[in-house]
């Protein structure tokens, strides 16, 4: 059981990138990023170069990920709680964003620490028609519909 980290993109995702894609939704944010920095280069998001890291677990699958572009916070992605203190003794995070369980965890490395914000992703399911169906029919907008906008003001 350890954390490996790299620059490498490729690499990161050579490792990481099934655990990744079997939890698309859950890992939207890493899954992004990392397709960001590919396209664009390690530099993308900032002045220093990203640093990328997976846990496996004892049994060598990867349960966790770590992802952080300076300057903004590190990403911490299905991380195992086993997974949480070797972390923070191999690195120094001051911010993370991560789900609630995770942030609790890492948090209670920091004395004195608190929660900036919140956050949820949600996604859609089999959407479901309106019942009864209101009436009339799409179309699309002309000049005359500018008055039932809202005034951005």
């Amino acid at each position: 059981m350890t954390w490996t980290f790299t620059a490498d993109v490729d690499l990161f995702l050579a490792r990481a990138g099934p655990s990744l894609s079997a939890r698309p939704a859950g890992s939207t944010v890493v899954l992004t990023v990392t397709a960001a920095l590919r396209r664009h280069g390690p530099r993308a998001y900032g002045d220093h170069d990203p640093v990328l890291g997976w846990w496996r677990g004892a049994d060598g699958e990867v349960a966790g990920t770590l992802l952080h572009t300076p300057p903004y916070p590190a990403t911490l992605n299905a991380v195992a709680p086993e997974a949480i203190a070797p972390l923070m003794a191999a690195r120094r995070l001051t911010r993370v964003n991560a789900d609630r369980a995770t942030a609790r965890a890492v948090a209670a490395h920091w004395p004195g620490h608190r929660v900036d914000k919140e956050q949820r992703l949600y996604r859609l399911g089999e959407p479901t028609p309106p019942s009864p169906a209101p009436g009339g029919r799409a179309r699309p907008a002309t000049p005359a519909d500018r008055e039932l906008l809202p005034d951005p003001a």
